[in-house]
């Protein structure tokens, strides 16, 4: 019975993760940008699980100006 409580926390903490897709023009700052901040490359995109507001901004402000960038 005891296995019961935890799974439902373990499937709960599974939910909450949230995929966002932050986006450089720049491809060589963006793969050093996404590592930088924990995040991982797919395709013209880097995705962060969770991310916090302080990383948005972080990825954003890594990404050169005159670059489209979007967090």
């Amino acid at each position: 019975m005891k296995v019961f409580p935890l799974f439902v926390v373990l499937l709960a903490g599974a939910a909450s993760a949230v995929d966002v897709k932050c986006h450089c023009g720049a491809k060589d700052m963006r793969s050093r940008c996404c590592t930088a901040y924990g995040g991982r490359e797919s395709g013209d995109s880097c995705i962060f699980k969770n991310p916090t507001s302080t990383i948005r901004a972080a990825f954003v402000n890594c990404c050169p100006v005159g670059y489209n960038h979007f967090c």
